[in-house]
């Protein structure tokens, strides 16, 4: 789902909510630069198997609402600037949001 969206300045509102998302690992830039996307509803998408998320949102100017409720990260190894530029963007429920440090060679001190 890389790029998915990207770019699409004209798009204002986008409702996901029945995108079958289990087997998906990356979505980079998956909405990144949508800058009149003001509503998005993702409020089931499957986050279990992502990897990358850097830069989801990055650029969405005018996201004020963004509804989903499975962010499970706990795959995640890339998910530098996911909110980047996002200055609308109220609050956010991010309790499920894990941004511990992950190895991926435990033989390699960090």
């Amino acid at each position: 789902m890389e790029d998915m969206f990207f770019g699409n300045s004209k798009l204002t509102s986008l409702d996901l909510s029945s995108f079958e998302t289990g087997q998906v690992t990356n979505m980079m830039s998956m909405f990144s630069y949508c800058e009149s996307l003001a509503h998005l509803n993702i409020v089931h998408f499957d986050f279990n198997k992502v990897t990358n998320i850097a830069r989801l949102f990055s650029g969405c100017k005018s996201l004020s609402s963004l509804i989903f409720t499975k962010f499970n990260t706990n795959n995640v190894y890339r998910m530098d600037s996911v909110f980047e530029d996002c200055a609308k963007l109220k609050s956010i429920d991010l309790s499920t949001f894990v941004t511990k440090e992950k190895k991926s060679n435990p033989t390699v001190a960090l």
